[in-house]
């Protein structure tokens, strides 16, 4: 598969953006989280994890 700069941005909007937005309003994700995305050769994965926060 071959894209220019524009198509892929396309790409990235619809399936990166679209599936991060669906998982930030059900919860999945929430205010600090840290979402490692990867592509796994056919889909995009998303991975939040909440920061520890270290008492002093």
């Amino acid at each position: 598969m071959n894209f220019g700069a524009r198509p892929l941005r396309r790409l990235l909007t619809y399936t990166v953006e679209t599936e991060l937005s669906k998982k930030i309003i059900s919860g999945a994700v929430k205010d600090g989280d840290t979402v490692e995305i990867n592509f796994d050769g056919k889909q995009f994965t998303f991975d939040a994890t909440t920061p520890v926060k270290l008492d002093k």
